[in-house]
């Protein structure tokens, strides 16, 4: 029988596992679908220091206004999702500031529900796991669990320890070809309503298992790949049955307020800078570090992987949205020690991605791309001695946002993995 593993423990049965995540996800909380009636996301240009300074003080008094795309130089847009109970405010804020805006999406709770929609008549449709449609977690798993019979001496189910409800982190470890391999860790899905992380993830896992062109196999399976297509399943589940647009992990602080930013959660300069201390916002860092569910089951994981005799070289963070490639570091703007290697990577990653369909990607370090953020999970793996961590923001740049339409998840996804692939043949050639 298939084995899940429990860090570098025991095993334990997998319809064990099954079960575990069939009660977890009855008896989840319950909670009322959130309907987006009327919401709107604005995109705002900020033309100067002073406009951009503004904006940045508005966004972090009101936590109401949900930030897609964050305000990092003058010139550059800023996402903001509006409900009806702060669109007026909020634009008269804008007129004063002299901010220019638009509509990016005039009907948000039309395109939710069309979302929807279309899920369940493809699914109606063709009901088998695929990447032209989105998937919940429970057909995710299933389909990773499906992997191990039809592929059972190259894949073996991993268990990342548990979430805050109970439900189990997932993941499948692909062997190399040869022994004594170096580590790949790809992680997906930390914030919740990126679905096309986890979407790329499996994309990944199926195309190392199948695709045949001996230049990608010869880079990706001189690797012994980890693979978590959802490192935040209460989130993830959350945004298929409460709220599409849910961010963070759903633990309880308070009678209002659910959820820390698992990306800023990790004990590595922790608290510092692009993070909140106010549980209801969306970057909120909890109460300290490494305090989250998550959080402790993937480091426990992780830091098994750097105790390995064969090194945990290569750490990848899927999200979305911009379509940005980056690196340490993130809390701060100096530059790590090793950046001529991954900034080298880097730029042929992005290449990479843009040669099937030409969407270009911005690289370099985090901080100095976006916004300095501190306690990700790029920042830790790197001071734990990773050399290669990378971040990849995905598709698009903002005409629909976190809610990328399926049928651009192959696209997005074979882009991402040709750049994944170089980065695994890249980091090869250095020590």
């Amino acid at each position: 029988m298939a084995a899940v593993h429990r860090g570098w423990g025991g095993r334990v049965p997998l319809l064990l596992v099954v079960a575990v995540v069939a009660v977890r996800q009855a008896v989840g909380r319950q909670a009322a679908v959130v309907a987006f009636k009327d919401h709107k996301v604005l995109r705002i240009v900020p033309a100067t220091d002073k406009q951009l300074q503004s904006l940045r003080q508005y966004l972090g008094a009101n936590p109401t206004l949900d930030v897609w795309l964050d305000p990092t130089v003058p010139g550059s847009p800023v996402d903001v999702h509006v409900s009806p109970a702060d669109a007026v405010a909020f634009r008269e804020y804008l007129g004063r500031q002299e901010l220019t805006h638009k509509d990016m999406i005039p009907d948000l709770g039309r395109v939710v529900d069309e979302e929807q929609r279309q899920m369940l008549d493809a699914k109606r449709s063709n009901p088998e796991f695929g990447w032209d449609n989105y998937h919940t977690l429970e057909e995710i798993y299933k389909w990773m669990q499906s992997l191990v019979r039809k592929y059972p001496d190259e894949v073996t189910l991993v268990d990342g320890g548990r979430s805050y409800e109970g439900r189990t982190i997932l993941g499948v470890k692909i062997k190399a070809v040869e022994e004594d391999a170096p580590v790949a860790f790809i992680e997906a899905g930390i914030h919740a309503r990126e679905w096309i992380t986890p979407a790329t993830a499996t994309f990944m896992i199926n195309e190392i298992l199948t695709r045949s062109d001996e230049e990608f196999r010869s880079a990706v399976r001189a690797y012994e790949w980890h693979i978590f297509p959802s490192t935040n399943p209460d989130g993830y589940y959350y945004t298929h049955n409460g709220n599409r647009l849910w961010r963070k992990s759903r633990s309880k602080f308070n009678y209002i307020c659910y959820g820390a930013d698992l990306n800023r959660n990790w004990p590595f300069h922790w608290g510092e800078t692009g993070s909140s201390s106010s549980p209801c916002s969306d970057v909120y860092a909890g109460v300290r570090a490494g305090s989250e569910a998550e959080t402790k089951a993937l480091r426990h994981y992780v830091d098994a992987l750097m105790e390995k005799p064969n090194p945990l070289r290569v750490y990848i963070s899927l999200h979305s949205y911009s379509q940005l490639l980056m690196f340490p570091w993130g809390y701060t703007l100096n530059l790590a020690a090793d950046h001529a290697d991954l900034d080298a990577v880097a730029q042929a990653a992005a290449q990479a991605a843009s040669k099937r369909y030409g969407t270009k990607f911005r690289h370099g370090p985090i901080a100095r791309t976006i916004y300095a953020a501190s306690g990700s999970t790029i920042d830790y793996t790197y001071e734990k001695g990773v050399k290669f961590p990378f971040v990849y923001e995905l598709r698009d740049t903002g005409e629909h946002g976190f809610l990328l339409p399926k049928d651009q998840i192959r696209p997005a996804a074979e882009e991402a993995v040709d750049s994944m692939a170089v980065i695994a043949a890249e980091v090869l050639k250095r020590k």
